[in-house]
């Protein structure tokens, strides 16, 4: 049998979070705290600002004419379109025999307006020969206009007069639709029906996807130089799983009472009805992501942290890879100053390790009568503990730390509950 499908969905909404996270109060947030005017002095409070005074500059309270100059903004975008996903699948279905079915197909799709937050007050990377003089003070116009925050004092880095909007700092708009991401798969199904006391699953994907940005909450890093080159940021996605087999099974023991084998008294009561069950993973990590300082001296270059460079592969061998030590950290170095990282958002061959998980149960029915049956079942999670290994987002995929390249995350460790259950 053969099988050709596709659709195309979109999402239920338009993917806006109003978390305070996106939103502050309303739809515009001002969230510049100001010591003071910068001081000469580097590395010291601005002159009329210290710490036990840290709103020495004011807070703005907005009214019906405020143009929030000076400050910055996150407003809704009106021409928000809603994220959809294509869906396409072929695929070819062959029944072996009365209890043996075989599937094989390709399964892809592509999400069109991906959402994610996005500055529209970025510095242009063009502007990176400027070097140091990204960061000098020079004079500002707007002093005497702006009377409150870093632009109400007579200089102002060069950065900010280089913004689309110099007016404003910070300009984000929140859940923008500007990205894409692509999945395509080859799938292997093989089902076998009950017989013989046994049923069984198996599925196998080998799969890639590809997109130029993450939806937010991911836990990831977002994307970079987002608003001039979204595709500066193309790479694996971070749920991306190359290969990935799963099994599961249920097997009825032939021994007991309408079984293969039907031993009685004692020995009947002790081997009888019982059925063995369970659930196997076996997978590829998840992608890295490998972060940095932003050196590049653009305002708003990163909406979160920054990356830096690859100098080489940094996949090791695989007998000299351990906890300590799960790749060559030299590989990675922090870009030097006022230059755009070689390196990509999420790491192309470097990933978590690979999971290898049993889940199984173990079910002995009793029947009392013909109403009643008391079922005892043993489950075990994890059955050889393997726990799920991941370097994380933190500390460890981050150059120069001391934990960088260390693994200090496991979870889903060995875990047995035992139960007896009545039904009737």
């Amino acid at each position: 049998m053969v099988r050709v499908s596709a659709g195309i969905f979109y999402a239920p909404n338009d993917s806006l979070n109003a978390g305070t996270s996106d939103w502050g109060n309303g739809l515009f947030l001002l969230n510049e705290s100001i010591l003071g005017a910068p001081n000469p002095i580097p590395n010291t409070p601005p002159v009329g600002g210290s710490w036990s005074n840290p709103f020495a500059g004011g807070l703005v309270k907005p009214n019906r004419t405020t143009t929030f100059e000076g400050q910055n903004v996150r407003a809704y975008n009106r021409g928000h379109v809603v994220p959809y996903v294509s869906n396409w699948s072929f695929n070819i279905q062959r029944q072996i025999s009365p209890t043996l079915l075989i599937e094989a197909g390709y399964v892809g799709n592509k999400i069109t307006h991906l959402a994610q937050n996005r500055f529209y007050n970025q510095n242009d990377p063009l502007l990176l020969p400027l070097g140091p003089a990204l960061l000098e003070q020079v004079p500002n116009p707007y002093f005497g206009k702006i009377k409150t925050g870093s632009l109400s004092f007579p200089t102002v880095q060069r950065r900010q007069l280089l913004r689309p909007f110099p007016q404003f700092l910070q300009v984000l708009l929140p859940r923008d639709g500007f990205g894409d991401a692509h999945y395509d798969s080859f799938q292997l199904r093989v089902d076998k029906q009950y017989s013989r006391g046994l049923t069984l699953t198996a599925a196998y994907t080998n799969s890639k996807t590809i997109g130029n940005n993450f939806e937010s909450a991911t836990g990831e890093v977002g994307s970079q130089n987002a608003l001039y080159n979204p595709n500066y940021s193309r790479a694996l996605s971070t749920n991306d799983v190359p290969q990935r087999l799963v099994f599961g099974y249920m097997y009825e023991l032939p021994f007991g009472r309408k079984r293969q084998f039907a031993p009685n008294g004692l020995l009947g009561a002790i081997i009888g009805n019982w059925q063995l069950g369970g659930v196997t993973v076996m997978q590829k990590g998840l992608p890295l992501r490998i972060a940095a300082p932003d050196n590049t001296g653009l305002a708003d270059f990163a909406l979160n942290v920054g990356r830096g460079n690859r100098l080489k592969d940094p996949v090791l061998p695989k007998d000299q890879r351990t906890t300590d030590r799960w790749f060559d950290t030299t590989a990675f170095a922090v870009a030097p100053p006022f230059t755009m990282p070689n390196d990509s958002l999420i790491q192309p061959r470097l990933r978590d390790p690979g999971r290898v998980n049993f889940d199984t149960s173990l079910i002995r029915n009793q029947p009392i009568k013909e109403r009643y049956n008391v079922q005892f079942r043993a489950e075990f999670f994890n059955v050889f503990n393997h726990p799920f290994l991941s370097l994380g987002t933190g500390s460890s995929v981050t150059v120069n730390t001391p934990q960088f390249g260390k693994i200090l995350t496991g979870t889903a460790p060995r875990d047995i509950q035992l139960g007896i259950r009545l039904v009737f």
